[in-house]
Formats: structure tokens, sequence, C-alpha cells
């Protein structure tokens, strides 16, 4: 997280996925069947331009959707769109969005961006 931050890292991550999962060749630069930390620490740095650490850190949903959305299509990803999902959503409209992902088998990447609860403060 030192090298990209939280959202680079869930970029990574989600892109490690969708190679294995969704069958999107040409996301991890490595042998995906053997990652390795150097290799994974070496991936950080090719997203990291797509989600260089700012002072603030990646604090709104729009800087990751467009930093991430063009490292996929940089490297030939199209039919994947990232959308945005709030806090302002219903709890209804949350779950059933939730469980369609999982039913699909996607993941559901979570920043959790200047929350106030006092939780989350530590």
């Amino acid at each position: 997280m030192k090298i990209g931050g939280c959202a680079a890292i869930t970029a990574c991550d989600c892109s490690i996925y969708f190679e294995l999962y969704k069958a999107k060749a040409g996301l991890y630069p490595h042998d995906i069947q053997n990652i390795s930390k150097a290799n994974y620490v070496d991936f950080a740095y090719v997203m990291e331009p797509y989600l260089k650490p700012r002072w603030t850190g990646i604090d709104r949903l729009d800087i990751y959707i467009d930093g991430f959305s063009s490292f996929l299509r940089d490297h030939g990803v199209t039919d994947i769109t990232l959308a945005p999902w709030d806090g302002e959503n219903s709890l209804a409209a949350t779950k059933e969005t939730i469980k369609k992902q999982i039913d699909e088998g996607w993941l559901i990447p979570c920043l959790t961006l200047k929350h106030g609860h006092p939780s989350m403060c530590n």
C-alpha cells in the first residue's frame, strides 16, 4: 500500500481476479499462476500512474473509476464497466446489487472514502 495506496491495491487485486476468473488476458504483467510478493510489488508500480497517490489519497470515487477504467482500456479490456455505488443508495437496492454481483461472479471493490463514523478514524 505504501507504493500505490489502497485504491491501487484494490485495482491490482481486481485485475488479477479478472485475469484468473473472467478470462481477461494481459492485465497482470507476470505469470498469473505464480504470483509472488516481488512480482505483485512490480505490478503495483504498473498501476501507480493510473491511481497515483495524492496528498489526500484517492478521496473521490470518480478518481478511482477514471484511473482503473483507463488501466483496463489501456490493457485491452473494453467490456468491463465500472459504476459508482455510494452510501446514498437504499439498503434494499444495495442488497440487490450485492447479490447480483456475487451471483454473477463479480468482485465488489470497496473503498471507504471520507467516512465520518468515529470507528473509521483509527
